[in-house]
């Protein structure tokens, strides 16, 4: 079965693009003989009384859950409850959700266990060197980050701390370099899906180039269908083998199960670590959706392999 928390922030494109999907989903696990039920909460007692009327021993969830409705980043509370009921669920556990919450708590860990990823500086670090990037410590999605987030001076750093609560972001090196999402899906022996290089097509007359809130989320944004993934096939095999073997262990690191999606840039040949999602974005046209597509995997076919993972934890 899939479980996930309405969200009325959806407008109507959003609502129809996941009936759509959702039909697609479904169809395709007809296909495969999965049975399949589809249940929709927005407090953890609703999905509690739902989830009753099955018997936890004969079901997988799929979590699709990224928050409890109108409750942003709480989605370690869905998996706290469902550990506790001891339900079988795919994707990450909640010690791993914990931490992907916190981006300065990321970067120590991986920092720690000799993965690349770039300098976080103090606010105040008279030793700062620019570019840097503003990001907010606790917030996805892209939250918070806008084309003033690139940092290129002292006297521009302190104009962007006036406009916001400095206590919220931290100065983060900028990494140079293209951009590329590569997802993991997997526990005793994970795999990494085909890699996804990000093409900035509409920002080409800028120096640096980033995925801001807006061209992510606002359909108006000029960015919105000008920033776009696709799977790659201009990476070096050196280069490629090297990505590989560092997600691999960075997925361990952090403590990951089902499937994950990192993002890196590659400066100087080599890959920084800059974010990493775990139970990343499932909806069409995502970079796990289109390197799994990739590999050979439709959505029904993609569900059934995350709660393969999950029988098998």
């Amino acid at each position: 079965m899939i479980s996930d928390f309405t969200d009325e922030s959806y407008d109507i494109e959003d609502k129809e693009e996941e009936k759509t999907f959702l039909s697609q989903i479904i169809q395709n696990l007809i296909d495969l003989g999965v049975k399949f039920h589809f249940t929709e909460a927005r407090t953890l007692n609703e999905l509690s009384k739902k989830l009753s009327r099955y018997d936890k021993n004969k079901i997988v969830i799929f979590n699709w859950c990224e928050e409890i409705y109108g409750h942003p980043n709480t989605n370690y509370l869905v998996t706290e409850f469902l550990e506790k009921g001891k339900y079988i669920f795919s994707g990450a556990h909640t010690p791993c959700l914990k931490i992907s919450n916190n981006k300065v708590s990321v970067n120590k860990v991986l920092s720690k266990n000799g993965i690349p990823v770039p300098k976080q500086y103090q606010i105040n670090d008279p030793n700062i060197s620019f570019p840097v990037i503003m990001k907010a410590k606790l917030e996805h999605g892209s939250f918070g980050i806008s084309k003033n987030s690139i940092v290129k001076s002292k006297k521009q750093l302190n104009r962007f701390l006036k406009l916001v609560d400095k206590e919220k972001f931290i100065c983060e090196q900028f990494i140079d370099g293209p951009e590329y999402t590569v997802s993991v899906w997997g526990d005793g022996k994970p795999q990494v899906l085909p890699i996804c290089q990000v093409n900035f097509e509409s920002q080409e007359n800028q120096k640096y180039k980033i995925i801001d809130y807006n061209s992510k989320w606002d359909r108006s944004d000029p960015g919105y269908n000008g920033i776009f993934s696709t799977v790659s096939n201009d990476i070096s095999a050196k280069l490629r083998k090297q990505i590989n073997q560092l997600t691999i262990k960075t997925y361990k690191v952090l403590g990951c199960c089902g499937f994950a999606r990192f993002e890196i840039r590659i400066e100087n040949n080599i890959p920084y670590f800059i974010d990493f999602n775990p139970n990343p974005n499932f909806r069409p046209n995502t970079s796990f959706v289109k390197a799994a597509q990739h590999a050979g995997y439709n959505y029904g076919e993609m569900v059934s392999k995350l709660c393969e993972f999950a029988i098998d934890n």
